[in-house]
């Protein structure tokens, strides 16, 4: 016979909104109660411009408390500049610095370079 799955459970709230279809605040929420996710709460946000081309370079920022009492709160700053190549695809590197890394408690700083594409149809 089977064990059930766990009963755990979270939630997360994101809002973005276009202040004079230039500036592009994002902020995000997350929380789940139990040991679920490898953060127990997220609080982040993101502060973006918009060029003349459509392109846009930005900012942001998360904390997050682990779900494991013993462990470092985790934050991250990024910075961001996401090309518009066509109406439907931008790519989109960014630099993020990690303070207290959950995952790599014996380093106090971290440094990642990621690339993104995204299509939109």
């Amino acid at each position: 016979m089977k064990t059930p799955p766990p009963s755990e459970w979270g939630v997360a709230f994101t809002t973005q909104n276009h202040l004079n279809e230039t500036w592009l605040p994002f902020f995000r929420f997350g929380y789940s109660p139990d040991d679920a996710a490898l953060l127990q709460t997220v609080i982040g946000t993101d502060f973006g411009y918009r060029r003349s081309n459509n392109d846009v370079a930005g900012f942001g920022s998360r904390w997050g408390k682990p779900a494991d009492g013993n462990l470092r709160d985790q934050c991250t700053s990024k910075v961001f500049y996401r090309f518009q190549l066509t109406e439907v695809m931008a790519v989109t590197p960014d630099i993020q610095l990690t303070v207290d890394a959950v995952l790599n408690p014996q380093e106090d700083l971290l440094a990642f370079f990621g690339i993104r594409l995204r299509a939109a149809f």
